[in-house]
């Protein structure tokens, strides 16, 4: 595992720049002006993609099939204004908090008029917005510690008229993104407590769900998306593990994304129900297949991008901000990777001092070289923890499309018991795509099995020197 580590390290510090180039086959960037701190991002029912800039107070409409690139001044008298979410409601207008002014505000594209609606609560800082069948809209208060509810049919311009906050039961909650599901049930991420709240619209109840730690840390949990089995995703803030949660069951899976540790903020469902995410540390976007549980991974050609933010449009491209790299990136929702990985099992189980052998195959349609990888949910940073693995062969070449098999083999070193997401999967030399499968890997616990074989084998050994002895002293009473 060291040795793969490493060499993926040195091919990412080595790897020619005209190698690193070729992500731009999966990835359009659009320029923004420099310096203007872009986050939330949104598509309209047109395509139109809206970007909120920060430092520039403003909101940015992008028309993908002319480039063009328009910008509107929010009115504010404040320079730099705090924007996290921005939503489209029925009409086509903009929704989104402005937490450094303390209010929600709307923009009518069609007038290009604004408006503004005061937060009663001081300093509550929206966070994520949603509107509900009614076109009320929603915020998290991630300073507040309470849901907000603006009335559209009580508001009035310029004032605190219309709202409704509710007090989540968990102090210091830190509300921050939120979303509807398709029966009206509100879900709400609490970042602080790391707890996946349900709140009913109808009787105005709280439900707080706690969501798993990785490894006794803090996952700080922030984005959310629904699939199209109603299965609520999330990303992990302080994590290379994305999480499920199942509202039939109450039960929540973990997902290592499949290269590289990043940290995972943004998160979107295409119109397939495909799962999206970005990863801030290492420029990558990363792509779940909800159908068959495969992760794809694209680098973003722009170095040091801090991507956040991802949106996905009608058409399910999806795109996403560059906050250090002052563009807006897509990925086309017909992007294929010209890999595939698969297993020929997704169960398998070990001991915690056990090893179990991955045979693991490759199908590529094009020439290449291509290195296996293994991660794990078992960590923070994705990594086998107190295992180690190893791949025959450790590199796979191919001067044409074709396929090949290596094996992976896996070596517990006092695993935690328990059942965890794996993936193995592939990588380009240029680290310019990844391909995985997930799989589950039970860890067994044998302690108790050691306990007993150590125990009968002391049996065996008192029983033989029992028999020893009684046989020594029938030589010595013959010897008398």
């Amino acid at each position: 595992m060291k040795f793969l580590a490493l060499l993926i390290l040195v091919l990412m510090l080595l790897v020619p720049a005209e190698a690193q180039q070729s992500s731009k086959i999966f990835v359009k960037e659009y320029k923004l002006p420099d310096s203007s701190n872009a986050f939330a991002i949104v598509s309209d029912d047109s395509g139109n993609i809206w970007v909120a800039l920060r430092n520039r107070s403003s909101l940015a409409k992008l028309d993908p099939k002319t480039g063009s690139l328009q910008e509107f001044k929010i009115p504010s008298s404040s320079s730099i204004l705090q924007i996290w979410d921005i939503v489209v409601d029925g009409h086509g207008n903009l929704w989104f908090g402005d937490a450094t002014d303390n209010k929600i505000r709307k923009f009518d594209p069609s007038n290009l008029k604004f408006s503004e609606y005061i937060i009663p609560t001081v300093d509550a800082e929206p966070w994520g917005i949603a509107i509900d069948s009614k076109g009320d809209i929603w915020y998290g208060g991630f300073n507040s510690g309470a849901l907000g509810k603006l009335e559209i049919s009580k508001a009035r311009e310029g004032t605190s008229n219309g709202f409704l906050e509710y007090k989540t039961p968990t102090n210091i909650s830190r509300p921050s993104y939120l979303l509807f599901d398709k029966n009206g049930i509100l879900w709400m991420m609490e970042s602080g407590p790391a707890r996946l709240a349900r709140f009913d619209v109808i009787i105005e109840k709280f439900t707080e769900v706690p969501l798993p730690r990785t490894g006794n840390a803090s996952t700080n949990p922030i984005g959310m998306a629904i699939d199209s089995q109603g299965m609520i995703w999330y990303t992990q803030f302080r994590t290379s593990n994305i999480g499920r949660f199942d509202p039939k069951t109450n039960s929540v899976e973990q997902f290592s994304t499949g290269l590289l540790t990043g940290a995972s903020y943004g998160i979107v469902s295409d119109n397939q129900g495909n799962i999206w995410t970005s990863q801030q540390r290492v420029d990558r976007i990363v792509k779940i297949s909800t159908k068959d549980l495969s992760i794809s991974e694209f680098r973003i050609p722009t170095n040091s991008s801090f991507t956040e933010n991802v949106a996905a449009d009608p058409s399910g491209n999806v795109w996403f901000v560059e906050t250090a790299g002052n563009k807006i990136g897509m990925i086309e929702v017909s992007a294929q990777i010209p890999i595939k990985t698969s297993l020929s099992t997704t169960k398998l189980k070990i001991s915690r001092n056990g090893m179990v052998s991955i045979p693991v195959s490759l199908e590529s349609s094009e020439g290449g070289d291509f290195f296996p990888h293994l991660r794990s949910s078992m960590s923070v940073t994705g990594n086998i923890a107190n295992s180690s693995f190893s791949a025959s062969p450790d590199l796979i070449q191919m001067k044409s499309a074709g396929s090949a098999t290596t094996t992976i083999t896996l070596s517990g070193n006092n695993i935690e018991p328990g059942n965890y997401k794996m993936v193995a999967g592939f990588t380009d030399r240029g680290l310019n795509y990844y391909q995985g499968q997930f799989f589950d890997l039970t860890v067994e616990d044998d302690r108790g099995q050691t306990i007993l074989v150590i125990a009968i084998i002391a049996v065996i050994v008192i029983i033989t020197m029992i028999a020893i002895f009684r046989v020594r002293s029938k030589n010595k009473e013959k010897e008398r």
